[in-house]
């Protein structure tokens, strides 16, 4: 079976809102994991992952080796995306999902009883949202969106998926989420459906946040990315931080492919007052490879041979 597997990175428990820990992978290639993961409850993890959105598929300064799915990253609905991902047994914000749980309650902890702010970087269709907030499981939402089940209007498509999640949100006080994307049409559907509180096109890469999403970015508690990692970088990040008081850090948890290279980003965020700790103990299946040249160039990228998974 072709999959592509990662790593686990590891936040520090006990770091103080003001000095966050910020969590990133190593590079490694595709082998299986060795062991299970410790006990959640012991110590937050974060998988190493990408692929659930591409923030710049056509930046030259972003060229990636992993199969492209512009096509299906900004339609008026999610059906083509999760249609196109499942044959794939793409399960990245499966792996996030307990993890951003965890950091969530941690922050509740130590931040007081207002709600905490989530900013997700890539977010797309609102995946990540919609596990955080809500009793779904990816696989619902795989269900929810297959192609079997159509609707006559998308006015009609965007009402019945609004009533799905408002009846399977989560009791209490959950995460405010604001997404970011330059997918303009996946994150109007995220927020007519009420998985976004606010939701902002930009490309960090290329441009610099706007004063008014600046100022609502700068309330993030904890800042996401389960996909876009091999298209966003340092630019992304540093335009990103400026929204903060320097007095101010958000936790921020990260995961990219194996085949990323994270080092400039990690000297980066260091730079910036951020603890990085990174856990490679455990892997997680990312999704199948696309096909056999999709899995020789993201072996090449890793620096190591192709091996077979088994």
């Amino acid at each position: 079976m072709n999959e592509a597997r990662h790593p686990q990175a590891r936040s520090r428990p006990g770091a103080s809102p003001r000095q966050s820990a910020s969590v990133l992978p190593p590079q490694a290639g595709h082998e299986r994991p060795r062991r299970q993961p410790p006990d959640e409850d012991e110590r937050w993890s974060a998988q190493t992952q990408e692929g659930g959105h591409v923030l710049d598929q056509t930046s030259q300064t972003n060229v990636t080796p992993k199969a492209s799915f512009t096509s299906i990253y900004d339609q008026e609905d999610p059906v083509a995306y999760f249609s196109t991902l499942r044959p794939l047994e793409y399960q990245a914000p499966a792996h996030a999902q307990g993890i951003f749980r965890r950091c969530v309650q941690a922050l509740t902890r130590t931040r007081g009883s207002r709600p905490v702010t989530v900013a997700d970087l890539c977010c797309g269709y609102g995946v990540n949202a919609a596990l955080l907030n809500h009793e779904l499981v990816l696989e619902d939402l795989y269900r929810r969106y297959s192609p079997t089940i159509r609707f006559r209007t998308l006015k009609a498509r965007i009402a019945a998926d609004r009533k799905f999640f408002a009846e399977r949100r989560l009791p209490g006080t959950r995460a405010r989420v604001l997404g970011l994307d330059v997918a303009h049409n996946a994150l109007t559907y995220a927020s007519r459906v009420g998985l976004l509180e606010e939701a902002f096109t930009a490309n960090l890469e290329s441009e610099e946040l706007r004063p008014a999403p600046a100022r609502q970015i700068a309330a993030a508690d904890l800042v996401t990315v389960t996909g876009g990692l091999s298209y966003i970088g340092v630019e992304t990040f540093s335009r990103l931080l400026a929204a903060f008081p320097a007095a101010r850090k958000p936790w921020i948890c990260l995961f990219p492919l194996r085949h990323s290279d994270m080092s400039e980003l990690v000297r980066f965020l260091r730079t910036r007052g951020l603890a990085v700790e990174v856990w490679a103990e455990h892997g997680f299946a990312h999704r199948r490879f696309a096909g056999p040249e999709e899995r020789s160039r993201l072996a090449g990228a890793a620096g190591h041979e192709d091996d077979p998974v088994r």
